[in-house]
């Protein structure tokens, strides 16, 4: 997450989203956090930022919502101050029907756009590409082996490994060691 919470524009000389910062103790100190209202729309921009690009970015927001109460009243307000209500209502619908959470987006109901700025908003940042994101991008049988080869096992175990996969079959092979026969 960066720095500033509102990364629009030059630096101001004193951040505006920390002017409600609430004190945490970490350790023996005494952390500056922002308002948990100021954090979830920093959430949601950093999300849009990046162009709703990352898994990540939207457990970000799921994380932060199952952890922090959120005004909604309030978060509606920040975000209608800083011209992000569109934004910020598009991040947390998108993390709401990715983790099929519903009370993600919660607290943007009161920035929903209308029809028009919803076919706006799909055109601008095409929200489907994001949802893409919770299909895998390959079969779950794919990933184990990449793990396993990317485990430290000893590389002569990998090679036979890979080769045996690649030449039709280890399951086959054992099957038929088991059994005792031969291929033909």
């Amino acid at each position: 997450i960066h720095f500033r919470l509102l990364n629009l524009g030059p630096p101001a000389a004193a951040e505006p989203a920390w002017a409600d910062a609430a004190a945490w103790h970490l350790g023996g100190l005494e952390v500056p956090v922002p308002a948990p209202e100021r954090f979830l729309l920093h959430l949601a921009l950093h999300a849009r930022q990046h162009g709703h690009c990352l898994l990540r970015l939207f457990a970000d927001l799921a994380v932060h919502r199952a952890t922090w109460a959120v005004d909604p009243a309030r978060f509606a307000a920040l975000a209608r101050e800083h011209h992000l209500a569109g934004a910020a209502w598009l991040s947390l619908q998108l993390a709401a029907e990715l983790f099929d959470r519903p009370d993600i987006a919660a607290p943007a109901t009161a920035l929903a756009p209308s029809p028009l700025g919803r076919f706006a908003l799909a055109a601008l940042w095409r929200p489907r590409r994001a949802l893409a994101l919770a299909a895998p991008r390959w079969p779950v049988r794919a990933e184990l082996p990449r793990a396993y080869l990317l485990s430290g096992a000893p590389l002569r175990e990998k090679l036979a490994w890979t080769g045996a996969v690649a030449s039709g079959g280890l399951a086959r092979r054992r099957a038929r060691k088991r059994k005792g026969t031969r291929r033909p």
